[in-house]
This record gives C-alpha cells, structure tokens and sequence, in this order.
C-alpha cells in the first residue's frame, strides 16, 4: 500500500467520511475530527511520514503558513493572532489526510457518498420542513432567526445554505463518477431548494453560477443537466412569486442592499451594502498601512475600531458618524471577503498565494475545456469537473464570504482540495481502485 498503513487509512477513511457531519454538529467537533484524524495517521505512519508530505502542495502550504506566522509576529495584537496562524497548519495535514484516503481506499468514494448523501438530503429536507411548517424536525422555530431567514438544523447559526452549496458538488461529483446519475440530479435538486429557502443570496448566487459552470465544462450529461435548469428556474420563479418573504429577501433587499438612496436622496450603488462597502474600504486602508504582512491573521476584529481606519461619512443611511466628526466605521470580526480579509490581515504575501489559486484554476479550467474537446476519459473527467465546481465556490472573488481564519468556513474550504489530488496520475488507476 506504497508505505500507508492499512489500519491508519481504515480509520482515517472513516473520520473523513463523517467529518461532513461534524460540521453540522459545530466548529469543536468538526476541529475534533481534524485531529483524530491528524494523530491516528501520524501514530500509524511513522515511518513513511517524509514521503506522504513531500510533495509540492504541502510545501506550498508550509510556506503559506510561515507568512501567517511571519505576519502575527510583527503585528501589534501577536498572542491573539498566534493563536490563529499557529493552529493554521491543522488544515494543511487535514488535506495530506484526505489525499492518502482517497488514494488508498477502494470502498472511500463509495462511502463518502453514501453516507453524505444522507446527510445533505437530511438537512436540506430538515430546512425545507422549517421553511413550510415553521419549526424544522427537532422542535427549533423560526421566530428569533434575522429576517424570517431559514437554519434548520444549524439552529442560531445561519450557515445553511452555504453548508449545503459546499458539502453537495462533492457528493455529487463521486455520484457521477460512480455512474449515479439520478441519484445525483436529485440529490442536486434537494439541495438546490434547501439552499434557495435558506435566504442565504451569496450561496444561492455562487451555487447557481457553479451550476452553470458544470454545464459549461460536462459531457454526456448535459440533458439531465439542462432539464435540472429547467426545473430549478421554475422552482426558483415559483417559490419567490409564491413567498413575500422570499421575494422580500432576494430581490427586494438585494436591490435595497446595491442600490440605496443616501442622505441627501441621491442613488448610490454599494459593493453588497452600506455595511460591506465600509467594512471593505476600512480594510483596504489597513492594506495601505501594513502592504506588505498585514495586521495579523484574525486581527481585523481587532483593529477595526481605531479611528484611523474609519472612513469619510457618505451620507450613509444606516452607518452615522459618532462623534460628528464625519467619519463612520462598521466593526466586525471579519472583513467578509476572503481576497480583502487576505490583503488587510496578510498583506501582499498572504494574498499572493489566494489569488495565484484563482489563476492557477482559471488554467486548469482552461485544460479541462481542452480535454473536453479532446473527449478523455469520461467518468474522470465530469467527476474532476464536479471538484473543480466545489472550488470555484470558495475562489469566487465577487462575493461575501466567511472568516478565512474561523473554523465554520475554513472546514468546508480545505475539504475538496484533498479530492483534487485524485486526478493527479489517476485516471487509469482510479477507475481501477474505485
């Protein structure tokens, strides 16, 4: 098994394929399976430890994490931010894991599928529930939830649609890969309606456009395909003709959120909203005055609240001035833009290895576009295409995004790139294993 402990894959496989669960459960579980999964492959691995991370990726990553340590270091809030960068390389073993599995398990695809397309139709039917009877499967009501939004079973936290948007793509991807096409097309279709009711627009907006995505680049499954649009968009149509909250929340506030009249009656068009608009051009001030590592990762929180990051009152509606010196801030523990957060928390150094990812799967999407043409490899090929969808949801640029460095979306982040090495050699090997 090329130096790989049997045992070690047999249990990592497992916490791995649970680990979509863990999520649900919370960031402390889901950290948890991180390390069990971390300390059983290095207990069992030994010995082979030098050639599982010897590859560029990990090297990469190692680099990467330097500059985050690099970046707390010299930064003014270090013991807070260490914390951050320090615990940063859980991520980076988490992938190694996932790599050995994928590449050492005959029954992990299998599984993984298995078991997670229970789980996705569980929460997506879960949220639906909630949305239609308002309380989902476990008793937890909509009533405290910000405007008439849906968590299902994420309770408090409104993070249903994007587990839902990030968690399916993979699943999916192993479906068509395992020739489970209906399987699949339904499963795509719970989740799409899960999402939809969510009231979550930036996930419903990045899923629908890595739909079309996957449109683009699959071959001979592009009816199924078309007729999954087809329904969706009339799903979609209906659902918001037929809910006034729906329609309240994804067109309504949307345009409300973009284009807004300000104080002085005149229409401004905002980056999201006021709230986005003034928390990106803070940050962007905290670029200008550290360019080069940042103020430290997880310090915007931190840093937000100095008055020399606030920014000239534009007659905003919601955001005044306190102190009637025109000057307003919007204090968050966030930046809400993974490419921003980068910039004002890593300065050039953080944010060059982001967006040499984004470049690098502009290219790779470009020689998938070739490999269609040249028609290789057909189950390999729509599975790699699926993976490449799941990506593109957290590489988008143009969207509002989690804390990079918080665990809710830096455990869905990291996921599919362990998949992505299964494509590296294997396409002959794989339909073999798997």
């Amino acid at each position: 098994m090329n130096k790989i402990n049997l045992l070690s894959v047999n249990i990592s496989s497992y916490i791995v394929c649970f680990y979509p669960f863990a999520i649900v459960m919370g960031p402390a579980a889901a950290n948890t399976f991180i390390l069990l999964s971390t300390l059983s492959f290095f207990l069992l691995n030994t010995r082979s430890l030098v050639t599982i991370f010897d590859n560029t990726f990990f090297k990469l990553f190692l680099l990467f994490w330097t500059i985050l340590i690099l970046s707390s270091i010299f930064s003014e809030e270090k013991l807070y931010s260490l914390k951050t960068s320090l615990l940063f390389i859980r991520y980076g073993i988490f992938v190694m894991v996932c790599k050995s599995v994928i590449e050492n398990s005959k029954s992990f695809l299998d599984n993984f599928f298995k078991i997670n397309f229970f789980l996705i139709s569980f929460v997506a039917l879960d949220g639906i529930f909630q949305f239609f009877y308002g309380a989902n499967f476990f008793g937890f009501t909509m009533d405290n939830l910000q405007d008439n939004r849906i968590s299902g079973i994420f309770q408090s936290e409104l993070i249903l649609g994007s587990f839902l948007s990030k968690i399916t793509l993979i699943v999916c991807g192993i479906g068509i890969f395992k020739n489970k096409i209906k399987l699949t097309f339904t499963l795509l279709l719970i989740a799409f309606i899960g999402i939809l009711i969510s009231g979550e627009r930036a996930s419903l907006a990045i899923f629908s456009i890595s739909i079309f995505f996957i449109l683009f680049f699959a071959r001979d499954i592009k009816k199924f395909f078309l007729i999954f649009t087809i329904i969706i968009i009339g799903i979609g149509t209906l659902s918001v003709l037929k809910s006034n909250n729906l329609k309240t929340r994804l067109i309504t506030e949307t345009y409300n959120s973009f284009f807004n009249l300000n104080k002085t009656n005149n229409k401004k068009i905002y980056i999201f909203s006021e709230g986005h608009q003034i928390i990106y051009n803070s940050s962007i001030k905290m670029f200008k005055d550290n360019p080069v590592l940042g103020i430290g990762p997880n310090n915007y929180r931190k840093k937000c609240n100095l008055k020399k990051y606030f920014i000239e009152d534009d007659n905003y509606i919601k955001f005044k001035s306190r102190n009637n010196d025109g000057l307003v801030n919007h204090c968050n523990t966030h930046p809400h833009n993974y490419y921003i957060q980068l910039l004002a928390e890593t300065g050039l150094a953080g944010f060059a290895f982001l967006f040499s990812s984004l470049l690098v799967f502009i290219f790779y999407s470009l020689k998938l576009f070739i490999l269609k043409i040249n028609n290789q490899g057909l189950n390999y090929y729509n599975f790699q295409v699926f993976i490449f969808g799941s990506i593109f949801l957290h590489l988008w640029p143009l969207t509002s995004t989690g804390n990079f460095f918080g665990s809710s979306a830096g455990n869905l982040f990291w996921l599919p790139l362990g998949f992505l090495f299964l494509f590296k050699n294997c396409k002959d090997r794989c339909n073999k294993v798997h």
